[in-house]
């Protein structure tokens, strides 16, 4: 059994918690993490195309334990394209805790019985390699404007073939002298306009394509 809680119930029973403010341009507001851990997991949310929206702290599913009710509030809920999907955000030395180890067990009960996905993210996956420091790179240029000549110019030299970020660059440079192309580069892979792989370091000779 889920009871459903606004925005406003959410934030006022975190108000006496410290939060993570996130400025989320695929949900067009701030989103709030409860750690930096959940702060950070959003940066993999915007970046996902197959989702279509994400809630922090949800809802709350109620569930009873030797008779008494006890309420559990997910951390996520994930908004996707087929399905929908509960994500529990946790350091990964916290997991088998008598604690969290009830919220997934209630948590994977709650899914089974409504069709939803549970999803465990632990700090080992968000921290892994350099996917998270590229994506936070990138993503500071996600509201910047891109001239339609810069877009127009990047996207029809791609659509011949992928080039490295320092070719990329300087054709755009050859399009528009005496500005600093490397922002809009920046600013297309952020919009999604392009795409790169965030798996390696982010640098000049890293290839980027149309998606």
């Amino acid at each position: 059994m889920a009871k459903f809680r606004t925005k406003d119930m959410a934030r006022r029973l975190g108000s006496g918690k410290k939060t993570w403010r996130f400025p989320s341009v695929k949900m067009n507001e701030t989103r709030y993490g409860e750690s930096r851990l959940e702060r950070d997991y959003f940066y993999f949310l915007e970046f996902d195309g197959d989702v279509l929206a994400y809630y922090e702290q949800p809802f709350q599913i109620l569930y009873l334990v030797e008779g008494k009710k006890h309420h559990y509030t997910p951390d996520i809920l994930v908004i996707r394209r087929r399905v929908r999907q509960i994500v529990e955000v946790k350091p990964e030395m916290f997991i088998n805790t008598p604690e969290v180890k009830t919220q997934i067990e209630v948590g994977l009960r709650y899914c089974q019985e409504n069709g939803y996905e549970h999803v465990l993210a632990t700090d080992k996956m968000i921290y892994s390699g350099c996917i998270l420091a590229n994506l936070k790179e990138i993503y500071r240029f996600n509201r910047m404007k891109i001239p339609f000549q810069v877009e127009y110019a990047a996207l029809g030299a791609l659509a011949q073939a992928p080039m490295t970020r320092d070719d990329l660059t300087k054709h755009l440079t050859g399009i528009k002298p005496g500005q600093k192309m490397d922002s809009y580069v920046y600013a297309l892979i952020a919009q999604r306009k392009i795409q790169c792989s965030f798996q390696e370091p982010f640098e000049g000779n890293s290839i980027v394509r149309l998606p």
